[in-house]
């Protein structure tokens, strides 16, 4: 197994104090801090550890590498031009909320409603 990405893994301990990591951003309010539109970019997204995760990876478990240039059928190319079958790309590309098709639809103008009264 292979996990490839443009930037090293970061971790975060998921045990401070004693305390869950959650239960530290629920308490001073950080889990709910509207802060995303002060951003320029996005954060980088941290892997929250009990350290198993971050001993497999230091450990070549699995494998890291750089991400690949290429995918085509099975077969993905990899950085230094050599290619490698793939059971399977898996893109976690991070989560940007995107909403917006959730709000109610625009209210219908009044004309169009009386055209399809009348079309009865």
């Amino acid at each position: 197994m292979t996990l490839a990405g443009r930037h090293p893994v970061r971790f975060a301990r998921q045990r401070t104090l004693g305390r869950d990591l959650h239960w530290w951003l629920a308490r001073t309010g950080l889990d709910t801090l509207p802060v995303g539109r002060f951003l320029s970019a996005p954060p980088t997204q941290l892997v929250i550890d009990d350290s198993r995760y971050r001993a497999a990876v230091t450990s070549g478990r699995p494998d890291r590498r750089p991400v690949f240039t290429g995918a085509s059928g099975t077969k993905v190319t990899w950085t230094d031009g050599s290619a490698e079958e793939a059971d399977a790309i898996v893109l976690a590309t991070g989560y940007r909320p995107d909403l917006d098709y959730l709000a109610p639809p625009p209210s219908t103008p009044p004309d169009i409603l009386a055209t399809v009264k009348g079309c009865r």
